[in-house]
């Protein structure tokens, strides 16, 4: 960008003749990030389905190399793998970056209990992704028969103390 008048006269004499020019570094520039499931990195852009909407970086310099890590935003259940491209270089045109995240797992629990007799109660520990539906499956236990069943579907969650499902 010229630093200065927009145009200025200038005179051209006999001698040495000097012009010089000062200009400034760009600092208004926008970096978009893009924040999407690594199972979606092969689609289109088109096809991906954001996790959150893009995050947009004001104020960026042109010819800087912004800190990728920097750009990760927390999204409950997923953690940061790479980014496409792997760096980017600020210009005058489209800045765009995309971070991809995977589902993390979370732990769940069956409890297996038993009315007749309170004490009795087994704890059966499993592991899904984040957001997955766990659905209780019926499994024939010699001299029970099954009751009711709470807590099934499951769709798993961050909070493990919440990702329970009861038979009775």
């Amino acid at each position: 960008e010229l630093d200065g008048a927009d145009s200025q006269t200038i005179t051209i004499g006999a001698g040495e003749n000097t012009i010089i020019f000062y200009y400034t570094i760009r600092k208004d520039l926008e970096l978009t990030v893009n924040h999407y499931d690594i199972a979606d990195k092969d689609k289109s852009a088109e096809d991906r389905v954001p996790l959150i909407q893009p995050t947009h970086s004001k104020n960026q310099v042109f010819g800087s190399i912004p800190n990728i890590l920097a750009l990760v935003e927390p999204i409950e259940g997923y953690e940061y793998v790479s980014s496409d491209p792997a760096s980017v270089t600020i210009g005058t045109g489209e800045n765009v970056v995309n971070l991809f995240y995977q589902r993390q797992k979370y732990n769940y629990t069956v409890h297996h209990h038993y009315e007749e007799d309170p004490t009795w109660d087994v704890s059966v520990p499993h592991e899904a992704l984040f957001g997955e539906q766990v659905t209780y499956t019926e499994r024939p236990m010699q001299n029970y028969t099954l009751d009711y069943v709470t807590g099934s579907p499951l769709t798993v969650s961050t909070e493990e103390n919440l990702n329970n499902i009861h038979v009775y």
